[in-house]
């Protein structure tokens, strides 16, 4: 019968400590690349968070979708009648370009910043193994 600890079998008494060790030295390092790899792209989404929210405010104020809004809150009577011209008003007024620029570059923050959580967890996880 062989045993971890025979004479006839040559393995070392500590190889799975070293096996633990290599493998979460390996996830580190893995987990350090794909910091950088998110972290890169929540900066530049975190630079171009101030110019794509200075443009859906522009771009609010030039539609007059600011007009409808208090309008909403200043007359509900006429609202009331007339609900369906209404919302197609504000549906026409609303600026899609810059809400979808805007929603595009929250979007990636989020996930990049996810991701980023992700990894530093999995990177302090592979500190404790070790």
């Amino acid at each position: 019968m062989n045993t971890p600890h025979s004479s006839k079998n040559p393995l070392p008494h500590n190889l799975y400590h070293k096996v633990i060790v290599a493998v979460a030295m390996e996830r580190r390092k893995f987990s350090r690349v794909q910091l950088v790899l998110f972290g890169i792209p929540a900066i530049f989404a975190g630079a171009a968070l101030v110019p794509a929210l200075h443009y859906a405010i522009k771009s609010f104020g030039e539609t007059g979708f600011y007009e409808y809004g208090s309008l909403l809150f200043s007359d509900g009577t006429l609202l009331v009648a007339s609900w369906q011209e209404f919302v197609s008003s504000i549906l026409e007024a609303l600026p899609v370009l810059p809400l979808i620029a805007l929603s595009s570059v929250a979007f990636i923050i989020v996930l990049s910043c996810a991701r980023i959580a992700k990894h530093v967890r999995r990177a302090l996880l592979s500190i404790k193994t070790l």
